[in-house]
C-alpha cells in the first residue's frame, strides 16, 4: 500500500490485527495499535474502530486484564464502542469471574443503548444472581425484544431449537425454572426426536436446566434417546456431560459416558472434544481425573499429544492451578521438549515453587535469544491470566523470577 501511496484507514489496521491475532502473534497486533493510535489522534470516530479491534483482540488472546484496561482508557476518552466489543467484554468479564465488572458494564450498556449479543445476555442476568441482585428489568425487556425480533426470521426447525436454548439459558440464569421447564414442555411435545429440532444447544441446555432442578433423571433420560439421533460431539454438550455428572458425585463416569453417548466408542476422542474436557478439568480439577484424561490423551500420534499436553500445563499455570502438573510434566518428559514446553517448564518451576534451581532454568533458556523472546511473551500472557484471577501471590512470585 504504501508503494502505491495508498493511506490504510482504521478499518484496514483492524483487519490486520486481526490476522496477527489469528496467527497468535499478539505482541505484533499491540505494536500496531499503537502505532495507529497515533495517526488517528484527532479522529474518533477511526479511534472507535482500532480500540474496539484490539479490544476484542486481548480477548481472543487470552489477555482479559488487558482488554478490561483497553475498555477503560477507551471509556476515559469518550469514544463510543461497537456491540461486538461490548460481546468480546462480557467474555474476558465472565472469565475472570468479575460479577461486578459484568453488572457495570450492563449498566453502561443501558444507559447508551449499545447492547452485545443476545446469546450473552444469560451471563449478565448470571453475574447480577451472584452478587444477590435480582436480574434488572431492563435486561428482561431488551432480552424479550431481542428474542421477538429473532422469532420472525427463525421460523425454520434449527431456529426454533436455537431460540429455546436461548431462552432456556436465560430463565435458569434468572431463577425461573418452572416457566423453563414449560417451554421446554410445549416444544418437546410439538416435535419429533431428531437431530435438527435437538441441536448441542439446545441438548446441553436442558442438561443444565436438568441440573439447577436437580431432576438428573430427566437429563439421564435425554441422554440415553441421543443414542438414536446424530449429534455432533460439541463442547456445550461435553461441558454439560461432565458438570452433569460432577453433579451427581459421579465425575469418573463423564469419559464413558460422553463415549457412549457421542458414538466414540472405544475410538480416540476428537482433539476438539479433548480440549473442551481439558479446560474442564483445569477449571475443576475434581470434574475429571487427571489420569483418565492422560490417557485418553495418551491414545493419540506424539505430535498430537504434545499439543494437547502443552494446552494442558498452559491452562493450569494460566489460572494457577499446579497441583495436577507433575504427571502432565512426566508425560512431557518421555515426548521430548520443544522449544514452547520448555518455557512452560521454567515458569512451573517458578510457580510451583519446586526444588528444581530456577535460575540456572531461565539462564539457560534466555542464552538463545529465540526462547528468550518466547519466555517474555509466555510469562506475559500468564502474568495477565494470573492478575485477571485474582491470584496475586502466584503473579509478584513469577514477576518478581522474570525480573532476577
Amino acid at each position: 500500500m504504501a508503494a502505491e501511496k495508498v493511506t490504510p484507514t482504521a478499518l484496514t489496521y483492524a483487519t490486520v490485527i486481526n490476522a496477527l491475532v489469528h496467527l497468535k502473534q499478539g505482541p505484533e497486533a499491540s505494536d500496531l495499535f499503537r502505532q495507529a493510535k497515533l495517526e488517528f489522534e484527532e479522529r474518533a470516530s477511526e479511534r472507535e474502530i482500532l480500540y474496539g479491534s484490539m479490544v476484542s483482540a486481548y480477548v481472543r488472546l487470552g489477555l482479559d486484564a488487558e482488554a478490561k484496561r483497553l475498555w477503560s482508557e477507551m471509556i476515559e476518552e469518550g469514544l463510543r464502542p461497537s456491540s461486538g466489543a461490548l460481546t468480546e467484554l462480557v467474555v474476558a468479564y465472565k472469565r475472570t469471574s468479575d460479577f461486578r465488572g459484568l453488572v457495570l458494564l450492563w449498566e453502561y450498556s443501558d444507559v447508551h443503548e449499545i447492547y452485545p449479543s443476545i446469546e450473552k445476555f444469560a451471563d449478565v442476568s448470571a453475574a447480577y444472581q451472584e452478587l444477590g441482585f435480582p436480574t434488572p428489568s431492563s435486561l428482561r425487556d431488551v432480552f424479550d425484544s431481542r428474542m421477538s425480533s429473532l422469532k420472525l426470521s427463525n421460523k425454520d426447525k434449527e431456529g426454533k431449537a436455537y431460540l429455546l436454548s436461548l431462552s432456556l439459558e436465560f430463565l435458569r440464569t434468572t431463577g425461573e425454572l418452572s416457566k423453563a421447564w414449560e417451554e421446554w414442555g410445549s416444544y418437546y411435545s410439538s416435535t419429533t426426536f431428531d437431530a435438527s429440532h435437538y441441536t448441542p444447544e439446545l441438548i446441553s441446555q436442558f442438561i443444565h436446566l436438568c441440573i439447577a432442578s436437580n431432576d438428573f433423571e430427566a437429563a439421564m433420560n435425554l441422554l440415553d434417546m441421543l443414542k438414536m439421533i446424530k449429534v455432533r460431539p460439541a463442547s456445550e454438550i461435553t461441558t454439560a456431560i461432565v458438570l452433569l455428572y460432577q453433579s451427581m458425585d459421579r465425575p469418573r463416569d463423564a469419559l464413558s459416558s460422553l463415549k457412549k453417548y457421542l458414538g466414540f466408542g472405544v475410538s480416540l476422542i476428537p482433539t476438539n472434544v479433548l480440549g473442551v474436557l481439558i479446560r474442564c478439568h483445569v477449571q475443576n480439577p475434581n470434574s475429571l481425573q487427571i489420569s483418565d484424561l492422560l490417557e485418553e490423551i495418551q491414545k493419540h500420534p506424539s505430535r498430537t499429544q504434545a499439543s494437547l499436553l502443552e494446552e494442558v500445563l498452559y491452562l493450569q499455570l494460566s489460572s494457577g492451578k499446579t497441583q495436577n502438573s507433575r504427571p502432565v510434566l512426566d508425560v512431557l518428559s518421555k515426548l521430548g521438549y520443544n522449544s514452547e514446553v520448555e518455557v512452560l517448564v521454567a515458569m512451573h518451576c517458578l510457580l510451583a515453587t519446586e526444588e528444581e534451581d530456577t535460575a540456572s532454568i531461565l539462564k539457560e533458556i534466555r542464552s538463545n535469544p529465540q526462547n528468550a523472546r518466547l519466555l517474555e511473551a509466555k510469562a506475559n500472557s500468564v502474568l495477565s491470566s494470573l492478575a485477571s484471577s485474582g491470584l496475586p501471590v502466584q503473579s509478584t512470585r513469577l514477576y518478581l523470577a522474570m525480573k532476577n
